[in-house]
This record gives structure tokens, C-alpha cells and sequence, in this order.
């Protein structure tokens, strides 16, 4: 966690003012319960909740030593919302991200520190290419139980961020909207 402090000094330094933070690294990682790791369980909760809690505090501090308004936006996934078989990991660790945008949102607020979730669904990124050639058909079912029929891409996400971290959302905080091409609330 020195890295980290390390990181938040240099960008504060670096900028001299930050009032928008997106928490988007995340690790993933998929298996099924009884052959999961410790090891596994903890890295999932590190990098996906204690990371995100550390540069929420340290953020936070910034802005109200500076007595500013602020943006804080949580990459999340839908599988902290609805699990599916496998999904433990990164179900568990998105769940708790979820919830910690929450209690954020609900302690910063009276700093006019605003907090957001985006529960992204299925991403053509890099972390779904060895699902992709090893079970094709998997893939193309995955793709057929969205509503959309499509797949998200980086570039689908960029506007509600833009939105979430703008004035125009100044009154939401504490909420994670899921942006998932339908999938939430298909029945599929």
C-alpha cells in the first residue's frame, strides 16, 4: 500500500487539484467454488474493494482539505448485482465494491463528494479473448441471452462516465446503474 500512497501524493502533486475519480482497474479471475484458492479470494478482494477504498479515502481527504466539490465513479459489473455459476470471485468482490459506493456516497455526501457505480456487462476486452476462442459457442450464447444482441465496448461506457463525473449528475449519488445492453433484466 506504499505504492499507493506513493501514486495519490504524485498525482496530487503532479495536478495540484483532482476533483473526479474513476476506480477502473479491476482484477477478474472465474472457477468453481469448491476449487478456488484463498490466494484467489484475497487478490479479487484487494484489487477490486481495497483499492478502490484506499483512492476513495485518499481522494476524498484531498477534496475536503480543499473544501471542493467531487466525482467518484466505481467500474463495477453486473455480476456484483446477479451471479451466475463460476462467477464467485468476481461476484463476491464486485458486490462489495457496490456496497462500498454506497457507504461512500452516504459519508461524503455532506462534503458534496458525490459517489456512482457503472455495473458494466459482457466487454469485448482483453479478459474475455481465451473464452472466446476456447468455447465459441459459449461466447455466441452469452451474446444471444442480451436483449441487444451485442457485446459492450470501452467507447460504450465513456458517455455515462462523462455524465457521471459532469454537473449534469450533481444531485445522484450513491447509485450503480447497470449498463449491460439489457442483460439485468432479461429473463433469458
Amino acid at each position: 500500500m506504499v505504492r499507493l500512497n506513493y501514486f495519490l501524493n504524485s498525482v496530487i502533486s503532479k495536478f495540484n487539484m483532482i476533483d473526479i475519480l474513476v476506480n477502473s482497474a479491476a482484477a477478474y479471475d472465474r472457477g468453481p467454488i469448491l476449487g478456488l484458492t484463498q490466494e484467489q479470494f484475497s487478490l479479487m478482494q484487494k484489487v477490486n474493494v481495497e483499492v478502490p477504498f484506499r483512492l476513495i479515502q485518499g481522494i476524498a481527504r484531498h477534496l475536503i482539505e480543499r473544501k471542493s466539490a467531487g466525482s467518484i465513479i466505481n467500474i463495477s459489473s453486473i455480476s456484483g448485482i446477479a451471479p451466475s455459476i463460476g462467477s464467485c470471485l468476481n461476484s463476491c468482490s464486485k458486490a462489495g465494491l457496490n456496497m462500498l459506493t454506497r457507504c461512500a456516497a452516504l459519508e461524503l455526501a455532506p462534503y458534496q463528494i458525490r459517489v456512482n457505480g457503472i455495473a458494466l456487462g459482457t466487454t469485448d476486452t482483453e479478459s474475455n479473448f481465451s473464452f472466446k476462442e476456447q468455447d465459441p459457442i459459449g461466447w455466441k450464447k452469452m451474446i444471444d441471452d442480451i436483449p441487444l444482441k451485442r457485446v459492450g465496448h470501452p467507447d460504450d461506457y465513456a458517455g455515462l462516465v462523462v455524465l457521471l463525473a459532469s454537473d449534469a449528475s450533481s444531485w445522484m449519488t450513491g447509485v450503480t446503474i447497470a449498463f449491460d445492453g439489457g442483460k439485468t433484466i432479461s429473463t433469458a
